[in-house]
């Protein structure tokens, strides 16, 4: 038996809401939000809300690492910040030993918990 699950956000990466310099080029980011929200709230239940949030996050730190390096186009995962707030939460992305992770955690707490991009799809699909 297989099951299949649809969950749409209000608009595309492209949409006028977003700021003009990131429409269509923000999926790094947006990618990176995407797990972050998924280690806040279990993929599946996630909503549109979820969805419209991460493509505004991503999309404003699009703007924000464009304006900051001076530069445009697709961002590389090697340029992202190593440290990030987002709804209150700290979370630090680790560039080194894995193509592409972020640590799980808070500066307040000496308790980390690292994450590869494969570790968090696969944790994604087994709470599923």
């Amino acid at each position: 038996m297989a099951f299949a699950l649809l969950c749409c956000a209000d608009f595309s990466q492209s949409a006028e809401c977003l700021p003009v310099e990131a429409r269509g080029k923000q999926c790094v980011t947006s990618c990176l939000m995407y797990l972050i929200t998924a280690c806040q709230t279990n993929p599946v239940s996630m909503q549109t809300s979820c969805l419209n949030d991460i493509l505004f996050a991503g999309s404003h730190m699009y703007s924000a690492l464009c304006e900051a390096t001076c530069t445009s186009g697709l961002i590389d995962p090697e340029n992202l910040p190593c440290r990030l707030v987002y709804k209150s939460k700290t979370w630090y992305v680790v560039h080194e030993g894995v193509i592409f992770g972020f640590i799980q955690g808070n500066s307040l707490s000496n308790v980390h918990t690292n994450h590869t991009l494969g570790y968090a799809f696969r944790e994604a699909c087994l709470e599923a």
